[in-house]
């Protein structure tokens, strides 16, 4: 009898905005001490890296005054996130979201270590 795969705990997000992706992760907000609500990005159940916007290489290279060439990068439409889950207590919701919004990049930008 072969083992079932373990259950994935990490999720790769993208939202439209970060206004949409507090919409969407309202429930794990709280107030800080200034009245601002925030996001709470980590807790005895899962982290949460906030890239927000993410670039990539146009495929041409610019060169700054010092005479460095770099590639010019474009931003990609999004507001990105990433979530590692720690147990289960969050899995339903994130697994939900991650129906919705996840993605899923051959080779991340981003990684938990």
């Amino acid at each position: 009898m072969s083992e079932a795969p373990a259950p994935k705990i990490d999720f790769c997000m993208k939202f439209t905005s970060e206004k949409a992706m507090m919409t969407q992760l309202a429930s794990l907000t709280t107030t800080d001490d200034d009245g601002k609500t925030v996001l709470a990005e980590a807790s005895h159940d899962y982290a949460i890296d906030r890239i927000g916007k993410m670039y990539k290489p146009t495929g041409k290279m610019i060169k700054s005054d010092d005479g460095i060439e770099s590639p010019e990068m474009k931003a990609v439409t999004g507001y990105h996130i990433n979530v590692r889950l720690v147990g289960d207590a969050q899995r339903s919701f994130f697994e939900a979201l991650d129906e919705k919004y996840g993605v899923n990049p051959k080779t991340p930008q981003r990684v938990f270590a």
